[in-house]
């Protein structure tokens, strides 16, 4: 049976779990009704901004502030990807398989993506927005095995299968006919995913990993998010596979390195937007961590970043190809207090670098196969050698010469035959230049930090803006906003446009008889009645106090009725206040916008007007605005 039959076996079965209805709603909805359901998901739009707006970050393109303008700017497939992408995931975060690390599954499905997007980026491999989407969900038949077997997955884990290994999907397939990778696949196939999704999905291999292309960078980007995600004692071992990684890219490592570092600052935003746990604490020292290890011996490229702690002895590295010269070098910097290390030529030197991470080199100018300054010049070509300081011996004082040295890189002069004190004050004077830059180091990371946390209070700052933060429904200044956006498009279309003011029965009585809290509690019900009482095209806002408004898109008087009496009856079958022998239960007034309403603050001073004829003419009930009840 092959894994597609498999699949739609399990399916008409109903035994798939975890699998989002949301997503698959939106899989099925055409172009139109697909912008309807975003319009009417504040949340779910910021997402695919986010997403969108990440990509016009990098090119320094204006960030765009509203969906219609993204439609404008990039392809819908890229937007209904995004929408399904993040339903699935908004769907699924806990489940019923005991041995199932929810959190965890997320956490590296997040990082990822993120790592897939900065990858794709980088190497301008498919569309970074779509490709973020397939890393996020690339594991995502794992979660749905684990839904539909619970029992049997659990005692899989507790075997050790688990994780991204071979092991795991030979497993899967013995016990279940089909892995998590097939399983994703015949999902997203399912879901109307993009066709590169599913060659991504072919091309994995259980035996020998993926291959180019698209696979090839999910590959590498499941490899940077373990080593987000998990916590290795081995620090070399963790370098080793980051340097491989890095090469196998082709990436420089200075573009590595703030590859990385973005990698870790997006993981820890998109996580909070997400709410999905990123462990921040262990993330913000990943790459501290790695440039403490000392590298095998390999090329130039390999050598690590020399951290320098203020007052700590130096590790010096003396060159000079007079062998009484370097040994009397290295006897007054060791009276010194410092660490020395020697070579005898420029190549040997290179060498003694990748082997000992000087923070200080202090060269002969004049010396056979590589002199003082093309040392120099092959140290500062890669981003370690940049911070080592250089201190270059030398018996030429002349200008040209000593401006030549400089344009190479070199930090510092002294003179031959060189003078102990005179020497040992220059180190002192290194080892605060070494402590100068190492402090700048920690205050531009902090300032990243400090930017990143301040971009997040920002954007909550923007939500707080648009949503009551009791009842979690857009709040009056959306409300406002909404209905003259509304009216504005109506009047361009020719569509109608209805308004229904909601206000709870008696609300005093509750507060007074239950208290405050109780008060508190009913709103929040109430509005979770009306959101799940409203359909597509209705918009469900909190006004203020106990009034609620319903802004009701393409629809005339008689759909309005049929909207506001449904409500009603759901406020009134709704069960929380009966236990309190008392009733919940809601007046509404409906007012359709028609040729002598002049404006939207007409169309709601109607409905107004009608929610108070209702409340007088005995409550629970519908009154729709007329001239008799102004």
């Amino acid at each position: 049976m092959s894994f597609r039959e498999r699949y739609k076996t399990i399916k008409e079965l109903g035994r798939l779990q975890g699998l989002s209805s949301g997503g698959i709603e939106l899989s099925k909805l055409d172009t139109d009704d697909l912008y309807r359901v975003l319009d009417e998901e504040p949340g779910l739009q910021n997402l695919i901004l986010k997403l969108i707006n990440w990509q016009r970050e990098k090119e320094h393109e204006p960030l765009l502030e509203c969906l219609p303008d993204a439609l404008e700017e990039v392809r819908d497939r890229v937007v209904r990807s995004a929408a399904m992408g993040f339903s699935l995931a908004a769907s699924n975060r806990s489940g019923i398989c005991e041995g199932f690390d929810y959190d965890n599954f997320w956490s590296l499905s997040l990082a990822r993506g993120v790592a897939a997007f900065s990858l794709s980026r980088e190497l301008k491999v498919g569309n970074p927005e779509e490709v973020f989407v397939c890393a996020f969900l690339f594991r995502f038949g794992a979660l749905v095995l684990a839904g539909t077997y619970p029992a049997r997955y659990s005692e899989m884990i507790k075997e050790g299968f688990q994780g991204e290994a071979s092991a795991l999907l030979r497993r899967e397939q013995v016990e279940f006919g089909i892995d998590h990778v097939q399983l994703s696949q015949a999902l997203f196939e399912d879901l109307s995913f993009p066709r590169e999704f599913n060659d991504t999905f072919r091309s994995f291999c259980v035996d020998s990993g993926q291959e180019g292309g698209l696979s090839s960078l999910i590959d590498s980007a499941e490899r940077m998010a373990h080593l987000c995600v998990f916590e290795s004692d081995n620090r070399a071992q963790r370098w080793r596979d980051l340097l491989d990684l890095r090469t196998g890219l082709n990436i420089e490592t200075e573009e590595f390195t703030a590859l990385g570092d973005t990698l870790i600052r997006r993981w820890w935003e998109w996580g909070d937007e997400l709410r999905i746990p990123t462990q921040p604490t262990s993330i913000l020292s990943l790459l501290d961590n790695i440039e403490e290890q000392e590298p095998e011996p390999g090329s130039l490229e390999d050598i690590t970043h020399p951290q320098f702690v203020q007052g700590q002895r130096l590790r010096i590295l003396a060159v000079d190809d007079d062998a009484m010269s370097v040994r009397m070098l290295q006897r007054q910097l060791e009276l010194g207090g410092h660490e020395v290390y020697t070579a005898t030529n420029g190549r040997d030197a290179l060498q003694a670098v990748l082997q000992h991470s000087p923070h200080v080199v202090v060269a002969d100018w004049v010396m056979p196969e590589m002199d003082g300054l093309d040392l120099c010049r092959a140290l500062r070509r890669y981003e370690a050698g940049k911070h080592i300081f250089f201190l270059l011996l030398t018996g030429r004082e002349e200008e040209e010469h000593m401006i030549e040295a400089f344009d190479a890189g070199v930090d510092d002069f002294e003179t031959k035959p060189t003078r102990p004190r005179v020497l040992l004050a220059r180190i002192r004077a290194a080892q605060r230049v070494l402590d100068l830059r190492r402090q700048i180091v920690l205050d531009h990371r902090l300032l990243r930090e400090q930017l990143g946390r301040l971009n997040l209070l920002a954007r909550k700052l923007r939500d707080t803006t648009v949503t009551d933060s009791l009842t979690e429904l857009p709040n009056r200044r959306y409300a406002v906003r909404r209905m003259s956006e509304e009216w504005a498009s109506c009047s361009r279309q020719g569509t109608d446009l209805s308004l229904l003011v909601l206000d709870i029965d008696n609300f005093k009585t509750v507060n007074d008889t239950l208290g405050h809290e109780m008060g508190d509690e009913v709103l929040k019900s109430f509005a979770e009645v009306l959101q799940s009482s409203s359909r597509r095209g209705e918009v469900a806002c909190r006004f203020g106090g106990e009034e609620f408004v319903v802004i009701c898109r393409d629809s005339d008087s008689a759909k309005a009725i049929q909207c506001a009496e449904r409500i009603r009856k759901a406020v009134e079958e709704s069960d929380l206040l009966k236990e309190h022998k008392l009733s919940l239960t809601t007046s509404i007034g409906v007012a359709t916008r028609t040729p002598d309403v002049a404006d939207v603050g007409e169309l709601l001073r109607r409905a107004d007007s009608a929610v108070y004829s209702a409340k007088h003419s005995g409550r629970n009930r519908c009154e729709v605005w007329s001239a008799d009840n102004q």
